[in-house]
């Protein structure tokens, strides 16, 4: 076997493994396995964090709820803080199906800006749960960390 051909089998066995690994059981349907990637292999921005609708953290509590018009936080003193709801902004290079930027300037208080940054990684919530997006929100000069769903 050639060294052209030696590398082919080690990178086709080091994405096998990948794909089992990363995303469970491979399908049997080739077909289905590869509707919801981008052509990069990546999901597709539909499943991703730019769907997220709901955040939240805790010490003290506070949320986010997103839908298509706005964002909105609302922090443990029960004031709120909206921006329009512009579309996710993707992180450089990746689209918002891994990270979802979403920012502006707060309609209650014009001289403030509120910025959500919800990403793809595992979170753990004061109860233990785990979560698949993560989230920073920096309100001010105070950052918030959370999970969302």
């Amino acid at each position: 076997m050639n060294t052209f051909a030696k590398c082919i089998l080690v990178a086709s066995v080091a994405l096998a493994s990948f794909a089992t690994t990363a995303c469970g059981e491979p399908s049997d349907d080739a077909a289905t396995a590869t509707s919801n990637l981008d052509e990069r292999g990546r999901p597709n921005v539909a499943e991703g964090a730019d769907k997220v609708t709901s955040c939240w953290g805790s010490e003290p509590f506070w949320s986010i709820a997103i839908d298509s018009s706005k964002v909105q936080f609302k922090s443990f003193d029960d004031s709120t803080q909206t921006i329009a709801n512009k579309g996710a902004t993707p992180a450089q290079g990746s689209t918002a199906a891994w990270a979802a930027l979403y920012q502006g300037t707060t309609t209650e208080s014009p001289n403030k800006n509120l910025s959500v940054i919800i990403t793809s990684s595992e979170c753990h919530d004061e109860s233990n749960d785990t979560f698949d997006w993560s989230v920073s929100v920096v309100h001010g000069d105070q950052l918030f960390l959370g999970c969302c769903r």
